[in-house]
This record gives C-alpha cells, sequence and structure tokens, in this order.
C-alpha cells in the first residue's frame, strides 16, 4: 500500500486554501493536508515533529515573516535539509528571485488561475518525491 503525499500549505489567504484543496482532490493519488496561516506557528509544528510533511508550499507575501525567510529557517531544522519547497505568490519582485533560489526553494511559481494549473504542477513536484 503507497502511503498518501503529506502536504503542508502555508498561507494566510483563507481563500486561495480553499483553492488550493480543490486542486488536492483532483489529483490522481492520495494525499493528506495540513494548513497554517501564520509561518511561526508552521515552523513550531514542523520543529516539535507535529506534522511530517512531503512537501510544503508557501505563500511568498505573508505578514510578519514572508515565504522566502520560512523556507530559509526550515532548510536549517534538523530533518528538513532536503524537503521539496515549493513558493507560490501572486506576485514576485524580481530582486528577491536570487534569494529564493538561495534559500533551496525548488519551484516558485504565480499562483495560478484555474484549478487545473495548480493540479498540474503539484503532480509534476509531487512526482519528484520517493514513494515509500
Amino acid at each position: 500500500m503507497i502511503k498518501p503525499k503529506h502536504i503542508l500549505l502555508i498561507d494566510d489567504d483563507q481563500d486561495d486554501v480553499v483553492f488550493f484543496q480543490e486542486a488536492l482532490l483532483q489529483l490522481p493519488f492520495a494525499t493528506t493536508f495540513t494548513f497554517e496561516t501564520d509561518c511561526e506557528r508552521a515552523l513550531e509544528m514542523l520543529r516539535d515533529k507535529f506534522i511530517l510533511p512531503d512537501i510544503i508550499c508557501l505563500d511568498f507575501n505573508m505578514p510578519k515573516k514572508n515565504g522566502r525567510e520560512c523556507a530559509i529557517e526550515i532548510r536549517q531544522m534538523p530533518g528538513y535539509r532536503n524537503m521539496t519547497i515549493l513558493l507560490w505568490t501572486t506576485a514576485l519582485p524580481s530582486h528577491e528571485e536570487k534569494e529564493i533560489q538561495e534559500a533551496g526553494v525548488q519551484d516558485v511559481f504565480l499562483k495560478p488561475n484555474s484549478v487545473e494549473e495548480l493540479v498540474n504542477r503539484l503532480i509534476a513536484n509531487l512526482q519528484l518525491i520517493p514513494v515509500i
């Protein structure tokens, strides 16, 4: 039996969380899902091993700590150095692109206009994770 992929979404916009959930329902394989609206709380959950995701998707534009800053902290945590991290955003300042790559984010993309676009993006990234 193949274990479902666990996805952690960190996004402060409730509409985007609902949109993301809709995409997960259309994936051709099983997933479990946790979301957090605040980077600090998500980091605490990861540090405490409350959740053990296979992939993390971060919103870039969030209050207190942006997605790049959150990704940097995740990378510094024991056990998360090779975690697949995606960053999605409504707009990405060009001066942030290099810093985001240096933060170890595997994929950066604009928030899609359709669920189908997000499904395709998620499939592409989730297929890179080994099956256990």
